[in-house]
């Protein structure tokens, strides 16, 4: 099996963890950064973000996503037939900013390590719960962090 299969095969692994940590806690407000099954792609279709966010509202969750790789208006073919019809209230999911995301959220879980997982996890203050499904690349620098450094 390649490194994609093996990866996926453990995020498979990750969601159903995030579930069962996410319903045994009293938290019901949760942001979600990296919705793609990886950074810097609007591909959802193999990403299983897609079904851990309808898995949490189906269980009574609010849920935010913040990914700005994934602009609904830009969405095409495949991709926009597959979101259309597993999250077709997808727009209404998506928070504008780091900000607005963390103003929302008691529990964070990060689905990949977009350029904004660093952002959010240094902005997040202590009371806020975190899930990092990237077994802590999120926290790595990125190019836009090295530059400045």
């Amino acid at each position: 099996m390649d490194d994609d299969g093996v990866r996926f095969d453990r995020a498979l692994l990750d969601v159903a963890d995030v579930v069962d940590r996410v319903i045994a806690s009293p938290f019901r407000t949760i942001a979600m950064l990296g919705l793609s099954f990886k950074m810097n792609t609007d591909d959802l279709r193999e990403s299983p973000m897609v079904g851990l966010v309808e898995t949490l509202i189906g269980k009574g969750c609010d849920v935010r996503i913040l990914d700005r790789n994934v602009a609904t208006a830009r969405l095409v073919g495949a991709n926009r037939r597959y979101i259309e019809e597993e999250i077709p209230h997808i727009a209404s999911l998506m928070c504008p900013s780091a900000e607005a995301l963390l103003a929302h959220a008691e529990v964070i879980v990060i689905g990949n390590a977009c350029e904004d997982a660093a952002e959010v996890l240094a902005a997040a203050r202590p009371e806020h719960v975190t899930i990092d499904l990237t077994r802590g690349h999120a926290t790595r620098p990125t190019s836009r962090g090295a530059a400045g450094s």
